[in-house]
């Protein structure tokens, strides 16, 4: 390219797409692209995985349909490498087909629970001459005398009636593989449970809130099926025995968190707050270890 069209862009402080045609540099069909701008950065999605520290230890915690998912996969994985294969799928639910008949089917439902079934018997047909003539024992079927299964004939004075193999089925054998098998995949059983469970606290713990507010405002028990609570002084009571009653576990705290601090956004700047008395109450109830710290109105 002649160096002297670069001068010309200058003179007239415009860019090269802004000249007019007659006077761009011409185009020189060897050179590279331009690089495409870069993409604005996106926030990262939310992978459904929550890690706090517990003890001391790192407690990992992972839900959302993505991680159930993937955990039941796992399970799935796992049975197939001990010759376990799908028969059929309901819904959430697996159904699995044993290497051996006699070892039945097992069932993996929606919330992470294995069950198995056992045949108790089974049916094999034997045809031809293996078909004993004029036997009545376990008939699967008659044929006019002179005949039988293979058009072979013989005494026409027998109806021929073809024989079923009858095969019991060890139950007690097959339960011995079955304890084995859940040995086996209990590791992965557990992890798919916790995702499922995990998966329901988090849905519920989105709605807590408004619950709350549902109860605080409507008197709208948090539980269903019990009665409407009219008095607010019962109904700040409720709240605070729901909190105390919380398990000393991750969701519980996880739940007496999110309650505290909507009593310090909703109720202590109320003409309702809890009281001093209440407070301590239900410290003194909590099961969980932690305390309540509010600024109270009088007792």
């Amino acid at each position: 390219m002649n160096p002297l069209w670069l001068l010309v862009p200058l003179a007239f402080g415009q860019s090269n797409d802004e000249l007019p045609t007659a006077l761009r540099p011409p185009v020189d069909p060897f050179a590279l692209p331009a690089p495409a701008p870069a993409a604005p950065e996106q926030p990262a999605p939310d992978d459904g995985v929550e890690a706090n520290v517990e003890d001391g230890v790192l407690v990992v915690r992972v839900f959302g349909p993505d991680a159930i998912r993937e955990a039941r996969q796992k399970v799935i994985d796992d049975m197939a490498r001990h010759g376990w294969t799908i028969s059929n799928r309901r819904g959430d639910d697996v159904m699995f087909r044993g290497p051996e008949n006699w070892m039945g089917r097992a069932i993996l439902d929606a919330q992470g629970t294995m069950s198995f079934t056992t045949p108790t018997a089974s049916f094999q047909s034997v045809t031809g001459d293996d078909a004993t003539a004029g036997s009545t024992t376990t008939p699967l079927g008659t044929q006019s005398p002179g005949g039988d299964y293979q058009g072979v004939s013989r005494d026409p004075g027998a109806a021929i009636v073809p024989q079923a193999n009858f095969a019991i089925y060890p139950k007690k054998k097959a339960g011995v593989i079955h304890e084995r098998l859940l040995a086996e995949v209990s590791p992965e059983l557990a992890s798919y449970r916790d995702a499922v469970q995990e998966t329901a606290f988090q849905t519920e713990l989105e709605t807590l809130t408004d619950r709350l507010d549902a109860l605080w405002e409507l008197g709208i028990p948090l539980h269903e099926g019990d009665a409407r609570i009219e008095a607010i002084s019962d109904r700040r009571l409720a709240i605070l025995a729901f909190w105390a009653s919380r398990a000393a576990t991750p969701q519980g705290v996880d739940t007496c968190k999110a309650v505290e601090e909507w009593l310090s956004q909703v109720v202590q700047p109320s003409t309702d707050p809890v009281t001093a008395t209440e407070q301590e109450e239900a410290n003194a109830r909590a099961a969980h270890g932690r305390q309540l710290t509010l600024v109270t109105g009088p007792g």
